[in-house]
């Protein structure tokens, strides 16, 4: 509630980072699976990379998404070893595909018609979005240069 991300020293309970730039409340954090950044997400679907060393944003703001940002996760470290990308889910009923190093919006992934509540990046360069739609969808996603997808199955 108060937009700040804190890294904290678990033995002397004091934050390492306190990280400001948020401008709403951040909902959403993910780690990428190296522990090399940390991804967070506010109430005005807007992603920030955070470098857990220095505490120091990396990069610029993600901004596309036009509501808040409910999830995120990164593409597992056995499929991308360089951990660049991140897919966000959100209220806007969209998830993107993200390449962290460079700032751009690789793909939308759109169908469901209600919130994405969730989203899971699966081996096999499968992406799964949960909805209050009550639909699960399976998303084939490209991992060479400017992503596309492809609608697997819906549960």
């Amino acid at each position: 509630g108060d937009m700040a991300i804190r890294f904290w020293n678990t033995t002397s309970m004091v934050p390492f980072h306190t990280c400001q730039g948020h401008q709403n409340h951040i909902l959403a954090v993910a780690w990428s699976p190296d522990s090399s950044v940390l991804a967070s997400a506010d109430r005005n679907g807007e992603i920030r990379i955070w470098n857990p060393i220095t505490g120091i944003q990396r990069g610029q703001t993600l901004k596309s998404h036009t509501k808040y940002v409910t999830s995120m996760c990164f593409e597992p470290f056995l499929a991308n070893i360089t951990c660049t990308r991140l897919a966000s889910a959100s209220k806007d009923n969209t998830a993107k595909v993200w390449n962290i190093a460079t700032g751009v919006c690789e793909t939308t992934i759109s169908g469901h018609t209600d919130s994405i509540e969730a989203i899971r990046w699966g081996g096999n360069g499968l992406v799964y979005t949960a909805s209050r739609d009550r639909t699960i969808m399976v998303w084939a996603i490209d991992g060479h240069g400017r992503s596309k997808q492809k609608l697997v199955r819906t549960l």
